[in-house]
């Protein structure tokens, strides 16, 4: 009886050891954790994770973090492992002793990744960082390395941000679309003249550290721009000790900037400055050719334009962070920049009238922003609360003087005008994240925006006063919820209540020189005798998100979102643009009313170690469409003058595909490329001008090589193809940059030789035609007119920049929350 238990035992015993080894031979074994950043202490997604087998030292399996820093492999064989855990820019991270035998499931709980000394080797560039990384929401472009930008401004690092084009004007546009919200810092400010169509060449390149680009924001953000949003982030100091930099450049036609940044760093504190002064020569010309086609004759008109812009340009940062605990922190910043610009515009006007016209324009003001924040971290690495106040001031101020046949401008016997511009922008902030259970996370917030617009122009002694008012109360709510480690969604609500107002008012004055037949005072009067204008409304902008991994760095994103183009300040300024060329008059429309839109996208993404791939396809439906080029007419006596303003027209449908690859297929050469085409058909409108189709694509690329002990070679190009628009066709152009850096001193002392528009090929070409009615001759008639234009010329820039201090990331190991910070210059995205 005894022996028959025992033998009972022995067979249990066994049957037992048989399940751990079929268990074994079957791959149950699961392994997951989460990886955060150790300055930040927010999630690393792509972060790739190997499982090497100690025995063979072969990788045996792995897998790769999901936007929450979180990593799932399951299928492991049994036996012992270390870990590998890896992200381009980071130290590595070892796990050993990783031993698999009964227990089925290990968590290796949080791993903090630290970033490796940025002091770059000419060879393998060890530490660089990656030059894009994409997250569920948005693409984030690290453009602080970029050779070709050494020395430029703004504008020139937004030529290097796939899907962002920059027209001859400087005006930017999110693939094809110009309605883009362009931020500082995660926010309007003063830099931009809190405006969405503004050019940023006030602002140094050397100023901007990574550029982030929205498409199809959640409800967590403003809704304001169909394009998306772009986002610059300036520099800040964040190396223990003593650090910074200096850089210095000299080019051709005379183009200098001095640039430098410095950042202390100790304990519970850190500080930081940076700091640019610019100078630039900018000597574009165009032709022009209008022809008149009558029922019974054809007339034309050639002009020659000559354009000389002498911008200086200077700003400057400075910051601190106060860590109050390893949880709390404390931040406050300030930015002020300066500007002056001279412009001369020479046109040489033949054909049935033969004059020359000539302005001068000087133009000079000021930027100022202050902004405070506070950080309150907890245990848990999602859940987070900050609040922010922010307010920054823009004065801008200009004289011109014109007259025909230069001698009356240069003299100051022409006619002349002044205008001056102030904007002024506060905001509160305030926002918390939590998460619910394991896989649920809710974000939430509040804010308030207060926005003041004023503008005075005096033209020929006729002064007038332009005033616009903005007002938003907005809170938002998101939840994300990861279903599976496949299956993810996330689903958000804001709602808002704006309200606006403008006022167009003639200021009452002594000298009064009203003349009737002064095209330019007619079309002021025209809107004063409109004023005021009021439009309150309240909207609520829903947006979802549904992704599926398809493997372990493959994964399908369909996104939805309803969004807003509020006018801005170009759209919406009433005073023309120039006062001196009566035939071709600019100005904006005071009474401009929002249109919304709502936003449909398909994605597909697949990332590895050295190569990715992204494309999609957008859908957009816009309801009280903002056509920006208007074309009206303006009759006085017996002439009639085009008028090229903004208005509101119907509907419009837009449809677009997008490619982006970035390959590195081996340490020292990278390349990267990208390709966007649109198509966008508007309707409904009463105008004819207002309905049409816009068609067209651009393609960037860009690669990137180190000669080992040689130098680094840095070639992009930008290819903008046909395109067609409702009252003509933009023909193709080409421009290309290289830039070519030698490293000295152990890699901290840089000779940069940069040639800008390689084969002085940025020339911008159109031809338009329209019919029109002329009430006074009750004669329809065909205007064709063809230009070309280009903005500069082909220049060579020297650069010097040298490194001191460790430029190394604190590694203070009290926790990885104490060197958390914030100045809202983050659009951080949780899921």
């Amino acid at each position: 009886m005894k022996q028959s238990k025992n033998k009972i035992v022995l067979a249990v015993y066994y049957f037992c050891l048989m399940q751990t080894v079929l268990a074994n031979g079957n791959n149950q074994y699961i392994v997951t954790g989460t990886v955060l950043d150790s300055t930040t202490n927010k999630p690393i997604e792509y972060a790739s994770i190997s499982l090497i087998e100690t025995s063979t030292g072969i990788i045996t399996t792995g897998g790769i973090t999901n936007p929450q820093g979180r990593f799932f492999i399951d299928k492991i064989p049994g036996g012992q492992y270390s870990a590998i855990v890896e992200y381009i820019g980071y130290k590595k991270y070892k796990i050993d002793s990783i031993i698999f035998q009964i227990e089925t499931q290990k968590d290796l709980n949080t791993i903090y990744l630290s970033i490796a000394n940025i002091q770059m080797d000419e060879v393998a560039a060890f530490g660089e960082r990656p030059q894009i990384i994409q997250t569920m929401e948005k693409k984030v472009f690290n453009i602080d390395e970029s050779l070709t930008i050494i020395g430029g401004s703004a504008t020139d690092a937004l030529k290097k941000v796939p899907s962002v084009d920059v027209d001859i004007d400087g005006n930017i546009s999110l693939r094809g679309d110009p309605n883009v919200t362009l931020l500082i810092n995660g926010k309007l400010s003063g830099l931009t003249q809190g405006d969405r169509r503004v050019t940023v060449d006030n602002l140094p390149a050397a100023m901007i550290e990574r550029i982030e680009v929205i498409t199809n924001p959640s409800a967590k953000y403003d809704p304001d721009g169909m394009g998306g949003i772009v986002n610059l982030i300036l520099k800040r100091g964040e190396f223990e000790g003593l650090n910074g930099n200096a850089l210095m450049s000299a080019g051709q036609y005379d183009k200098y900037n001095i640039s430098g940044m410095v950042n202390y760093r100790h304990s519970i504190i850190n500080l930081y400055t940076n700091t640019s002064l610019r100078l630039d020569n900018q000597l574009g010309m165009g032709k022009r050719k209008f022809t008149y086609k009558y029922p019974n004759y054809i007339t034309s008109i050639y002009q020659e334009t000559i354009r000389g812009k002498k911008p200086i340009t200077g700003a400057i940062k400075i910051g601190s962070d106060f860590f109050l605990s390893d949880q709390k922190t404390l931040s406050f910043s300030s930015i002020y920049s300066q500007y002056e610009h001279q412009t001369n515009d020479t046109i040489l006007t033949t054909g049935y009238v033969d004059f020359e016209q000539y302005s001068e324009k000087r133009s000079n003001g000021f930027n100022l922003s202050f902004n405070g924040g506070y950080t309150q971290n907890f245990d848990h690495p999602i859940r987070r609360m900050s609040m922010e106040a922010s307010y920054s001031h823009a004065g801008d101020g200009s004289d011109s003087y014109f007259g025909r046949n230069n001698s009356a401008a240069i003299s100051g016997l022409g006619g002349s005008s002044w205008e001056e511009e102030n904007i002024d922008n506060t905001v509160l902030t305030f926002d918390y994240t939590f998460p619910i259970q394991d896989k649920i996370i809710i974000e939430s917030g509040i804010k308030n925006n207060v926005s003041r617009f004023r503008s005075v122009l005096d033209y020929v002694h006729n002064p007038y006063r332009y005033h616009y008012n903005e007002d938003l109360f907005a809170g938002y709510i998101t939840m994300a919820h990861e279903h599976s480690k496949r299956i993810g969604f996330k689903t958000g609500l804001r709602m808002e209540q704006v309200y606006t107002d403008a006022k167009v008012e003639e200021i009452p004055h002594v000298h009064d020189h009203d003349d009737s037949t002064n095209v330019f005072t007619i079309v002021i009067d025209s809107t004063v005798a409109k004023s005021p204008f009021k439009n309150p409304y309240f909207k609520i902008y829903p947006s979802a998100y549904f992704l599926y991994s398809l493997d372990e760095s493959s994964q399908i994103q369909i996104g939805y979102s309803k969004r807003v183009n509020r006018p801005r300040r170009e759209s919406l300024n009433p005073f023309p643009k120039n006062t001196f060329d009566i035939y071709h008059v600019r100005n904006g429309n005071p009474y401009l009313k929002p249109e919304f839109i709502d936003i449909m996208e398909l994605n597909y993404s697949k990332v590895s170690d050295r190569f990715s791939f992204n494309t999609g396809f957008y859908y957009k439906h816009v309801v009280s469409l903002i056509q920006w080029y208007d074309h009206d007419f303006v009759t006085v006596g017996d002439l009639k003058y085009e008028l090229l303003t903004s208005d509101n027209a119907s509907e419009a449908d837009s449809y677009g595909m997008e490619f982006l690859i970035n390959y590195r297929p081996i340490n020292n050469l990278s390349m990267m490329l990208n390709l966007n085409s649109w198509h966008s058909n508007a309707y409904g409108a009463g105008e004819p001008d207002l309905n049409g189709k816009t068609i067209g694509y651009f393609s960037y690329g860009l690669v990137s090589y180190s000669i080992p002990g040689v130098a680094k070679i840095e070639l992009s190009g930008r290819y903008r193809g046909p395109m067609t628009i409702t009252t003509g066709k933009i023909n193709s152009s080409f421009y290309c940059d290289l830039a070519i850096q030698k490293l000295f001193l152990n890699n901290q002392l840089g000779l940069t030789l940069n040639i800008k528009d390689l084969f002085d090929s940025g020339i911008f070409n159109i031809k338009t035609s329209q019919m029109i009615y002329n009430p006074t001759s009750s004669v329809t008639y065909e205007q064709i007119m063809s230009a070309e234009r280009r903005r500069d010329r082909r220049s060579i820039l020297i650069s010097l920049n040298y490194n001191f201090g460790k430029l190394e990331k604190s590694q203070t190991k009290i926790s990885p929350k104490k060197i958390n910070h914030h100045d809202g210059n983050e659009i951080e995205m949780i899921y």
